[in-house]
């Protein structure tokens, strides 16, 4: 980001997260609400693709930082590995306005949000920035359209392996003989049949 650096207290961050009760693996949807309070214009690149933008998540007194920022890893065809980070476009705030983005948390993150109580806040670490917005409290509970969700996550192509893993693990206290390799796509070997087959039993036992 740039600015005035005189008016670098002028940027501030508001955040709130609809929904007080929040179901496991189910959307958790941060909307964020940048405000220019100076009388020069500011121009930055789009939070929402910056590792410098971070979510603090604090539960029971830890406190687990991520960045929304992406890094896409690439093997090119002479077996070199390639990091690119997440393209971002530039805005351009003018004084008295706002920018404005909503980000799912859940879906990125399903690991960081098992059942218990949080209190979430966005810290902007640009160069030179350094701000954080105010905090918000959730309460995440297990229910029963939290399974089906976990479900989806595994057998997404979209879903990231941790978010695939902790998936399985919540599945597999449920049901014990849950088999699925997460390491390969849904049509690898018996995966198909696995999820088939644990749809088949929580439908039968879900209202037991």
């Amino acid at each position: 980001m740039s600015a005035v650096a005189k008016d670098q207290d002028k940027l501030s961050i508001e955040i709130k997260i609809e929904g007080g009760m929040l179901q496991v693996a189910g959307p958790i949807v941060l909307a964020a609400r940048y405000k220019n309070g100076s009388q020069y214009s500011m121009v930055f690149d789009e939070p929402a693709k910056l590792w410098e933008t971070q979510v603090v998540v604090e539960k029971d007194g830890r406190q687990e930082t991520v960045s929304l920022g992406r890094i896409f890893h690439y093997i090119n065809d002479a077996g070199v590995e390639r990091r690119v980070v997440e393209d971002a476009k530039e805005i351009t705030l003018v004084p008295g306005g706002t920018y404005e983005f909503s980000y799912d948390l859940g879906f990125r993150w399903p690991d960081l949000y098992t059942p218990g109580h949080y209190m979430v806040r966005l810290d902007d670490r640009s160069e030179q920035w350094g701000i954080k917005s105010n905090s918000v409290e959730i309460d995440v509970v297990m229910t029963q359209g939290s399974v089906e969700v976990l479900l989806d996550i595994l057998v997404s192509a979209a879903s990231e392996r941790e978010a695939k893993g902790f998936s399985l693990r919540i599945l597999k206290e449920l049901n014990t003989s849950f088999d699925y390799d997460v390491s390969k796509p849904q049509e690898f070997g018996t995966n198909g049949q696995e999820v088939k087959e644990f749809r088949a039993w929580w439908e039968a036992s879900k209202n037991s």
